[in-house]
Order: structure tokens, then C-alpha cells, then sequence
């Protein structure tokens, strides 16, 4: 492989070699430093090939790399200086890895670089300083690998000093210099109305529907009045300062809410993000820890349950959630990672089942029948989320709690509950008529709790049961051992693991 390049000494007394090459080949040719090199961070990656993809805005400044001159003098020519050798134009090839480097003879000092393939099959000769990202990005696709791109060789002389080189420049280029931050970045773009259009921010692949979204709503969104989420669109520098993020907070809303599908690309969707924009802002204002939060990442969050979630409070469910975990202190995530994260509690919680019955000498039977049925529905099913059975008489929280409280706000949490109405049992009844009531306030069906009885050997069995619950279906039995078979069969439909008698599976 060979590197074209023009040679100057820049400032600070660095040799530089600039000059073009395909994207690919410098891929090829290099590698990043784990020591301080960061991580390829997906959405960045992402955005990356998305850039790369679209050529008509496609530029980014040169790729600096760095090469260390390798040179064994107990085997090789007396008298060889490899940098000051490549520096007054002469031959030097490397007696360590092969590399040679060839200069003109007069005027503009042209370098040359040769590298053997059969070095490259199992070398990477030169190490990435800036420009990890791009390289890294580069080999999504094969197509990306004949972009002309500009790139800067830096040669370091052999020795411990060349480590320390890498690293200061490595620093100096990341913390020296001032770029544009991401708000004024998007400044440029959508308050360009006349320069970039409403269709072209829609159409062209550097931009999409969320930049004009986020266009048609940044207006709209005064912090003076929505006073309690205005935290939420700043960002808190190093010194203190505060500056504020409207566009690039409205951009990633926009951008997850479309992702997730909780809206659609249209003016309507504009409307209704402002109304749940002015709904989580009432809700900030009523905790005074969510109205201090900086947080863009929870604000977008509660916008996309305010919004993907029509029935049940889940909006409350998430506060709470928010609230007790302290959340409001967790900066470094993104809004769908905070989703996500979330989404799976609640997932978990819904395998929650809550077991409410008298627990007594006569009905230990039926608790094991229970579980049997819980069990074989895991091992059946292989649920990566498990059905767990709760017990409030087996709970221990490593501290003492109000039971009636817990009661409450496990039946709250949980995706079903079974209640055994054998003794008719008062707290039972209870505890049934609380998940009934939240099912009511929700505006949710009566369809997630599993009811048994026990028949009675007198044949009244209808009589001991509560008069407002006859009309539910029960699963009676005679002996403890029917349950389980029965319950097994209520919970593979009841979580979709088998359709229900009526249904016909596809």
C-alpha cells in the first residue's frame, strides 16, 4: 500500500506528512489507543454512516495518525538517523517493519510511503490520534471506502518521548480547541428558514422530520411560562454558567418519539407534543427535585409516557418510579436508554403476580398448588422475565414497614393477582375491591385477577362468595391438587402463551 504526502515541519518541531487517501485505506493501515482513545458510542456511530451516506453536505477536516520510525541499529547501517534522514530527502527503509519512505529531490518536499501487504496482514503500522470515530464508522460499508479523504502523518522518533507526543496531542486537540456546541450547530440549520426549507429539513438525509418538528415547535416553547421545565433545556458548563439547549432538547425529543412511534411526521404531532410538553411542565411544578433537574434525558421521558401510553396512570407510575431511585440526579443517559430501562421494569412488574389469601393450616395446599402452577408455567415457557409469586407474610425489606401500605403498593405494581375467596377471608376481599378501584380510576377492564373457591361439600359455594364478584368466573375446585392444571391453563392465556378458548391461533 502507498501514502502520497506533502512534508513540513509544523509548529511545535512536529514532521507532518498531508496529503489524500480512501477512507478504507487509512482504516486499514491504523488503529485506535484503548488507553485513551474513546469507545465507539452506537448513536454516534450511527450518525457517523449516516453522514457518510449522505454526500451532499459530506466533509470533515483531516484524520491525524501517527507513525513511530522503527529502526534495529544493532543489526542495521551505522549512521542512520530516521528522522533527520527523512527530513534532508534521503531513502530510509525500515529494518523493523519494512516501511519505506522516498522523497523528491528538489522542490516541494513529496514523500512517498510504502507499506507491504504482507506486513499489513497482521500489522497495524500507524496509531489513530483524531479521527477514530470516522475511521471506525468508515467500514460499516464497503462503499465508504473510496472517499477521498485528507489525513495528516505525524512521525515520531523511536523512543519513550513518542508515547508522551501521542498523548499531549491527543489532549491538546480535544481540550484546546472551542467547537460549536450542538445548540449553536442547529442554530445555523433551522432558524435558516429562507437557506434550508421546511422540505428540505424533511427530505434531505443530513436532516429528517424531527429538524422540522423541532423547527415548528421551538417557538412555541416559552420558558419564561413554562417556567418549571425550563432547567430541563439548559446545560450547566464547567464554570457554572448556564446555557440553553432548546433546539438540540426539542431535536432528540422529536427524534425519540418518532423512533418509538408514539407520533406521526405531521403538523398534528406538533399540537400534541405541546399539550404533553405543558402537562409535564404542571407535573415539575408540583415536586420541587424534578424542577431543579437538569436532565433533558427525564424531561423527554416523561413527555413520551405523557404521550405513548393512552390508558392507565402510567405517567404516575413513572414519577413514583423516578422519585424513589433518586433519578433526577442521573445525568449521563440518553432518553432512549431511560426508556428502555424503564419499559423493562415495568415489563418485570407485569410478571409480577400477587397472591391474596387466608394463610392458614387448611389452605397450605393451596398456596403450593399455587406455585406448582407458576413453576411449570417457567419451565415450560422458558420466560426470560419469570413469573414471581408475591407474599406479603414473606416479604423482608430489612426493615420494619407499615404492612397495609406495602399491601397496596405491591397490588399497585403488580401484573395479576390471584385471590383465593376460600373463608371468605376479609382482607382478601380487600385487597381485591383496592385492585378493582385502581382498574376503575384507570379506566381498565376487570381482567387481571384470577379468583379460586373452594367448593363447599354442602353445595353452597355461590353463597360464600361476595355478592358483587359472583358474576366473575372462578376457578373451583374440590381437592388442592385441581389448581394447578387449571391455573396453569389461566396463566398461558392470561400472558399470551396460548390463545384463549374462543381464539384461533395463526
Amino acid at each position: 500500500m502507498r501514502l502520497e504526502g506533502l512534508l513540513e515541519e509544523s509548529l511545535g518541531g512536529f514532521v507532518c506528512i498531508r496529503g489524500y487517501a480512501p477512507l478504507g485505506d487509512l482504516a486499514r493501515i491504523s488503529e485506535s489507543d484503548p488507553d485513551y482513545q474513546r469507545n465507539l458510542i452506537e448513536e454516534q456511530r450511527e450518525e457517523i454512516v449516516h453522514f457518510l451516506e449522505n454526500k451532499e453536505y459530506l466533509f470533515f477536516p483531516e484524520v491525524i495518525l501517527s507513525y513511530t520510525l522503527k529502526y534495529d541499529f544493532a543489526t542495521g547501517v551505522s549512521g542512520i538517523n530516521p528522522l533527520r534522514d527523512i527530513l534532508d530527502r534521503k531513502k530510509f527503509a525500515s529494518n523493523v517493519d519494512g516501511i519505506r519512505f522516498n522523497s523528491t529531490k528538489s522542490g516541494v518536499h513529496k514523500v512517498i510511503v510504502d507499506i507491504t501487504e504482507s506486513f499489513l496482514k497482521s500489522n497495524t503500522p500507524f496509531f489513530r490520534i483524531d479521527g477514530n470515530h470516522r475511521l471506525s464508522a468508515s467500514q460499516e460499508k464497503t462503499t465508504f471506502n473510496d472517499y477521498v479523504t485528507p489525513f495528516c502523518l505525524i512521525l515520531f522518533p523511536e523512543g519513550n518521548q513518542s508515547e508522551e507526543y501521542k498523548r499531549v496531542i491527543f489532549h491538546n486537540i480535544n481540550s484546546k480547541s472551542v467547537p460549536l456546541t450542538s445548540e449553536e450547530n442547529l442554530r445555523l440549520i433551522l432558524d435558516e428558514d429562507n437557506i434550508f426549507s421546511d422540505e428540505k429539513l424533511k427530505t434531505q438525509p443530513s436532516f429528517g422530520v424531527e429538524f422540522f418538528l423541532a423547527r415548528k415547535l421551538k417557538d412555541s416553547i416559552d420558558l419564561h411560562v413554562l417556567k418549571h421545565i425550563a432547567n430541563s433545556f439548559k446545560q450547566v458548563k464547567h464554570n457554572g454558567d448556564e446555557i440553553e439547549n432548546k433546539r438540540t432538547v426539542l431535536l432528540k425529543l422529536f427524534k425519540l418519539l418518532l423512533d418509538k412511534e408514539a407520533i406521526e411526521g405531521n403538523d398534528e404531532a406538533i399540537n400534541k407534543v405541546h399539550s404533553a410538553i405543558v402537562a409535564v411542565n404542571e407535573l415539575y411544578g408540583k415536586y420541587a427535585k424534578l424542577a431543579a433537574c437538569h436532565s433533558h434525558a427525564l424531561f423527554i421521558a416523561f413527555v413520551y409516557y405523557e404521550l405513548h401510553l393512552e390508558k392507565g396512570d402510567y405517567r404516575a407510575s413513572f414519577k413514583n418510579w423516578v422519585l424513589y431511585n433518586h433519578m433526577y440526579n442521573v445525568d449521563d443517559i440518553s432518553p432512549s436508554n431511560l426508556v428502555s430501562v424503564y419499559d423493562t421494569i415495568l415489563e418485570s412488574r407485569k410478571r409480577h403476580i400477587f397472591v391474596s389469601m387466608q394463610f392458614s393450616d387448611d389452605t397450605k395446599n393451596h398456596y403450593t398448588a399455587i406455585k406448582n402452577a407458576i413453576d411449570q408455567v417457567n419451565q415450560k415457557h422458558k420466560l426470560d422475565l419469570e413469573l414471581k409469586e408475591i407474599r406479603i407474610d414473606e416479604m423482608n425489606k430489612g426493615y420494619s414497614y407499615t404492612i397495609s401500605d406495602e399491601i397496596l403498593q405491591l397490588i399497585n405494581n403488580t401484573g395479576l393477582l390471584i385471590a383465593d375467596l376460600t373463608h371468605g377471608n376479609r382482607n382478601v376481599y380487600h385487597e381485591l375491591g383496592f385492585l378493582m378501584g385502581l382498574n376503575v380510576g384507570r379506566d381498565l377492564k376487570h381482567n387481571n385477577f384470577i379468583l379460586l373457591m373452594k367448593n363447599d361439600p354442602n353445595g353452597k359455594t355461590d353463597a360464600q362468595v361476595g355478592f358483587n364478584i359472583r358474576d366473575f368466573q372462578q376457578i373451583r375446585f374440590n381437592e388442592a391438587i385441581e389448581i394447578t392444571a387449571r391455573l396453569v391453563e389461566s396463566l398461558e392465556v392470561y400472558y399470551k402463551l396460548k390463545p384463549a378458548g374462543n381464539e384461533v391461533e395463526n
